[in-house]
């Protein structure tokens, strides 16, 4: 994704945001770069909400019932296999980002421990 197509679409998460939960994003500026101070749960409800994803298919996509989606949601406690998940559902890419590298999680990279939460 070039940086225009992603301001775009940062700007377009921004006002389904606000204007849909009523969210106020935060901009925190620094030396380096602006960073948008919003909760997980936050960024995984504008994600669904961006991709026209409704919660009950994220929910059987993640074999958990609307009840256990919605306590995840409330308490802020996804996995690291659940975010896995949830970026190759909703068709994105959950990364490790430096200025010299970038490391892509995948659907590779849940082992059965992490599955079982152990």
């Amino acid at each position: 994704m070039c940086a225009i197509h992603f301001l775009d679409y940062l700007h377009n998460l921004i006002n389904v945001l606000h204007n849909q939960f009523n969210y106020d994003i935060f901009i925190i500026k620094t030396k380096k770069k602006a960073r948008l101070n919003m909760s997980i749960t936050s960024k995984i409800k504008g994600l669904l909400q961006v991709k026209n994803i409704e919660h009950a298919k994220l929910a059987e996509n993640l074999n958990l019932s609307r009840q256990s989606l919605s306590n995840k949601f409330f308490r802020g406690s996804f996995s690291a296999a659940d975010l896995i998940k949830i970026a190759t559902f909703c068709k994105c890419e959950l990364a490790f980002i430096d200025k010299n590298f970038k490391i892509i999680l995948d659907t590779n990279d849940i082992n059965e421990s992490s599955e079982k939460g152990q």
